[in-house]
């Protein structure tokens, strides 16, 4: 597929004096096949997002990810540990909040996998076959619609 897409763009289809340029925008995928296209790992995963570096840890028996509060300033008073029946901070906070990573990051991530031999980098088990395009840092990757439209509009 990526074959047969790469002329579409660096070439395009020339018509009535006009070269078209066919490119793919966005993909869209539940949980697992998100994980197969991307070579990722699934968000119930230690590693957590691949996006960010909010990862996770495991309590009774589970991954869980209770850090909410990494989102707010470091100095709020809602990143202090809460007693109580509701644990939704299990620790006193004092990490930044999460951080964004980039394309650049998941190659990366991808590459160290290859050439250490090592099953995963944060995360990141390869890189996924679209790479090969020269705009596959732009096409948004999607688990759903709603998120769909949004990013299509965002980027474009």
């Amino acid at each position: 597929m990526c074959q047969e897409l790469l002329p579409l763009w660096t070439e395009g289809i020339y018509h009535d004096g006009v070269t078209y340029r066919i490119a793919i925008v966005n993909g869209i995928w539940d949980g697992k096949g998100f994980e197969k296209v991307t070579h990722t790992q699934g968000g119930a995963s230690l590693e957590g997002c691949n996006a960010c570096d909010f990862g996770g840890f495991y309590f009774a028996n589970t991954v869980t990810y209770p850090f909410y509060s990494r989102y707010t300033d470091v100095g709020d008073p809602r990143r202090e540990k809460r007693p109580g029946p509701f644990m939704f901070n299990i620790r006193n906070e004092t990490l930044p909040p999460p951080v964004d990573r980039s394309y650049a990051d998941y190659v990366s991530d991808a590459a160290r996998v290859h050439e250490e031999g090592i099953k995963h980098s944060r995360g990141v088990k390869g890189i996924w076959a679209l790479h090969v395009l020269p705009y596959a840092e732009h096409i948004v990757k999607s688990k759903d619609v709603a998120h769909c439209a949004y990013h299509i509009v965002e980027v474009f």
